[in-house]
């Protein structure tokens, strides 16, 4: 994925007219792959979702699926690329989730006719150089799956993740464990460096921390630079008062 970054930064975010890079140059090139960005946004066209649950039955650290979310940029993978001459204030910033739309859709021009819809005739951010400018924010679709994230009770916004404790609200058939399964034999390492053995270890640990995990999580609602979610802070208490009932 990091690869593959690089190779369109150094197409897009490199000006061939102003840089001996030659890598850049091709006399076939159309006019607009001869086009330069000032920025550049990437996300993973798809990407692998892991619950660290143990399950007494199966040898793995947990159960993965693939998702892939139309115009929606997860925040695993998701990357902006400047080029040297831009500052960070000359770039738009919007949420992972409304990101693709407000880039691509919603501020989306044509043609450098169209490039100037700031007040008092200055460039648009959202034009970032290319056009169309559905462009500037591009979903990366090789490597097919571009980024590995985890869904526990470390999660901010506790998307799937029920007051139980329970990692997913979706019931595991044998169809998918056995995707699971096949998935972390080898197509997790190879892709992503993770090694069965540690995510093992990890899922372990997070079992023997899970109570001081969700007050720690509980503790960083509402911070400074983390979300704030009502529904969040609720299903977080109401698991610390499962697990003390318990006995945990």
């Amino acid at each position: 994925y990091i690869a593959e970054l690089q190779t369109s930064a150094t197409r897009k975010l490199i000006d061939p007219q102003m840089s001996s890079f030659k890598g850049t140059e091709d006399d076939d090139q159309t006019e607009e792959q001869r086009q330069s960005a000032r920025w550049l946004y990437w996300c993973p066209d798809a990407h692998i979702q892991w619950t660290p649950e143990l399950d007494p039955e199966s040898p793995n650290p947990g159960n993965l699926a693939v998702y892939r979310m139309p115009h929606t940029c997860t925040t695993a993978g998701l990357t902006l690329g400047f080029a040297i001459v831009t500052n960070e204030v000359d770039v738009p910033r919007y949420g992972h989730a409304s990101l693709y739309y407000e880039v691509a859709v919603q501020h989306n021009n044509a043609g450098r006719q169209n490039s100037t819809q700031a007040r008092g005739g200055g460039v648009d951010k959202h034009d970032c150089g290319l056009y169309p400018s559905s462009n500037c924010a591009v979903f990366v679709e090789d490597p097919p799956i571009g980024a590995f994230r985890s869904r526990a009770l470390t999660s901010a916004g506790m998307h799937n993740i029920d007051a139980q404790g329970d990692f997913s609200k979706q019931p595991v058939s044998d169809e998918y464990k056995e995707l699971t399964a096949k998935l972390w034999l080898g197509t997790v390492e190879l892709n992503f460096g993770i090694e069965t053995e540690k995510a093992l270890e990890a899922a372990k640990f997070m079992q023997t921390i899970f109570l001081e995990t969700v007050r720690e999580n509980k503790k960083g609602q509402c911070t400074l630079g983390h979300s704030c979610k009502l529904s969040s802070l609720e299903k977080l208490q109401q698991t610390i008062e499962m697990i003390v009932e318990q006995g945990g």
